[in-house]
C-alpha cells in the first residue's frame, strides 16, 4: 500500500492527504476507510501494507485519520 505521490508544492503532504486536510478545513463530511494492518487475513500480504520509500509519513496520516475520526465520534 503506498503512502501517495506528494503534491507538487508540498512534498511532505500526499494527494490523499490534501484532500483530508481540505475537507476538514471546509468542514466537509469525510467517508474515511482505514485499513487494519493487523487483521489477520486483509487479502493483501502484511510485506504490501507498508511504503518503504514514505513508510513513517504512511504511519503517521493513518495515526491521525484515526485519531481526528475518533475525536470527531465523540463529539
Amino acid at each position: 500500500m503506498r503512502y501517495g505521490s506528494p503534491v507538487r508544492d508540498r512534498k511532505k503532504v500526499s494527494y490523499t492527504e490534501l484532500e483530508f486536510e481540505t475537507a476538514a478545513e471546509a468542514r466537509l463530511p469525510r467517508l474515511v476507510f482505514v485499513l487494519d494492518a493487523d487483521a489477520e487475513d486483509v487479502g493483501i500480504p502484511p510485506s504490501g501494507l507498508i511504503d518503504h520509500e514514505f513508510g513513517g509519513r504512511q504511519s503517521a496520516f493513518r495515526r491521525r485519520v484515526r485519531e481526528e475520526e475518533a475525536r470527531r465520534l465523540e463529539a
